[in-house]
């Protein structure tokens, strides 16, 4: 993943920069790119949904190598993992426009991965709920989905299983100051 993310962001050039600064210039990006509502300020939910799962993959290296992270840290990444939860189309992926086509389950790893790292009900729920429409044979309901297991290893995938999940039973909501909108009847993949 770095290399490519190198290629474009220049500022993974300065990583030694990074190193030296700490935790505080990711901290300031998830401060300064996300609305209260959990909302990116980018306009396509698809790049949010990227750099949500990058933010995750930040989090847990910085758990494992013992960072210090501020308080509201993991609390403002399940805000920015709910809210595009909570737009998730029947068939379990992002609204289809600006650069994001059609990805029926793919919101799967990023629920799922929020889920092992913190116990969320409501995220397991919509993970389980979007795997049914990927096509992973071997799977099992309620084990963690491989897709992602290899970033949570076994601690995650434990922590996946003993979470309950939790159906928010959401029909349409209203995102607050991004003005996005999800209009729906139910959680049926048919409404």
């Amino acid at each position: 993943m770095l290399p490519f993310m190198g290629v474009l962001f220049p500022e993974f050039r300065r990583s030694g920069f990074f190193l030296r600064t700490g935790w505080s210039v990711i901290e300031e990006h998830v401060r300064g790119h996300y609305r209260a509502d959990g909302g990116a300020r980018e306009t396509v939910p698809g790049y949010q949904q990227g750099s949500m799962q990058v933010l995750w993959d930040l989090c847990l290296l910085a758990r494992r190598n013992k960072l210090p992270t501020s308080v509201a840290f993991e609390d403002r990444l399940l805000a920015g993992t709910k809210y595009l939860l909570r737009l998730m189309t029947p068939q379990g992926g992002n609204p289809v426009f600006g650069d994001t086509g059609p990805q029926p389950g793919g919101l799967t790893q990023l629920a799922a991965t929020a889920a092992a790292l913190t116990g969320d009900g409501e995220c397991k729920w919509y993970a389980e709920y979007a795997r049914r429409f990927q096509q992973c044979p071997g799977e099992s309901a309620g084990v963690i989905p491989l897709c992602a297991f290899w970033q949570v290893g076994l601690a995650g995938a434990a922590r996946y299983a003993a979470t309950r999940p939790k159906n928010p039973n959401q029909r349409s909501v209203l995102m607050g100051p991004t003005g996005y909108a999800a209009m729906r009847a139910s959680d049926r993949p048919g409404s």
